[in-house]
């Protein structure tokens, strides 16, 4: 039968040999995933519901870096950074930066102006991770219509500036109108004339508590719309709100 030992320590080594060969494998296998090519992605950007083109308002949008190879999976480990070149210029300038690859953006218009987002690219460092290319999106381009935007209020006074301040709206009338109820046709509501500096300031009344009890009713305001006229090298524009029903 032969020495019971020697067979003992002949299967240990045996088991031993057969342990580090399969961790040899395993090494292999995670370095392999580690250095495997980088996948192509697309940086998607999304405007929000709520971005908007006019002076005072805001831009804003998603950004989302997914496998262009397959949209419906997310990457989630690099860097983006978004950024913004003024109309008329040639530097792009970084706006906002996220460590995760993705992020939220808004900002107040002031100028019109287009925005673009790089993503880093990553490198795995382990099997359980991929590798991904560097990209870039497409430009975005937010063209700032008319609109207002208030620049000082207190107890006193408030004050409105027209913009944008690229193309000045020096005095130049602004006139909003409105339809309420079944009427189809607009009616003046207000009209104001800026100053040189392109604003319009009024004075606040001040608050007086209503004792008498207002029960009557008018019709329903259904829109507004403002008109803004040319000026500054802008045409003449009119900012129409039509109401939720």
């Amino acid at each position: 039968m032969g020495d019971p030992l020697r067979h003992i320590r002949s299967l240990a080594a045996t088991a031993a040999v057969a342990l580090v060969a399969a961790g040899s494998t395993m090494g292999l296998a995670g370095t392999a995933g580690a250095a495997a090519s980088p996948k192509a992605v697309t940086v998607v950007v999304t405007p929000s519901e709520y971005s908007s083109t006019d002076y005072g308002s805001s831009t804003s949008f998603s950004v989302d870096v997914v496998e262009a190879a397959n949209p419906a999976t997310s990457v989630l480990r690099g860097t983006v950074t978004v950024y913004k070149r003024y109309a008329g210029s040639t530097d792009w300038v970084s706006v906002s930066t996220s460590t995760y690859a993705g992020t939220y953006f808004y900002e107040e218009n002031t100028e019109s102006a287009e925005y673009k987002v790089t993503y880093s690219g990553y490198t795995a460092t382990s099997s359980y991770q991929s590798s991904y290319q560097a990209a870039e999106s497409a430009p975005v381009t937010v063209n700032v219509t008319r609109g207002t935007k208030y620049i000082e209020i207190n107890s006193k006074k408030a004050c409105l500036q027209v913009g944008p301040l690229s193309a000045p709206y020096k005095n130049k009338p602004v006139t909003t109108y409105y339809k309420a109820g079944k009427s189809k046709k607009w009616k003046l509501a207000y009209s104001y004339k800026t100053d040189k500096k392109s604003r319009y300031c009024f004075k606040v009344k001040k608050y007086t508590k209503q004792t008498k009890k207002v029960s009557k009713k008018g019709p329903k305001l259904k829109a507004t719309k403002t008109v803004y006229v040319k000026s500054g090298g802008m045409g003449k524009y009119a900012d129409v709100y039509t109401f939720s029903s």
